[in-house]
């Protein structure tokens, strides 16, 4: 479960990067449009959506150290006696 933390963390932290950069003005998001073939920036809805990304993330790192599974499961020290 520690891996799943350290990779949700990683995914987090990525995410962040790119809502700082985008605040900043320093990123850009821009798409084609397939009807006039113009770019289109799209950053502020992509912004929205990397900011609800980064909320579920923190939602489930949260919900990863409240759960008592991490305290609970046996480790490689266990030996079990048949």
């Amino acid at each position: 479960m520690q891996d799943l933390k350290h990779v949700l963390n990683a995914e987090c932290q990525k995410y962040v990067s790119l809502v700082v950069s985008m605040r900043h003005g320093k990123q850009r998001w821009l798409e084609v449009d397939e009807a006039t073939g113009s770019k289109v920036d799209v950053t502020a809805s992509k912004l929205a959506a990397f900011e609800e990304t980064v909320r579920a993330l923190r939602q489930m790192i949260e919900d990863l150290d409240a759960s008592e599974y991490l305290a609970c499961r046996p480790t490689k020290d266990w030996h079990f006696d048949a």
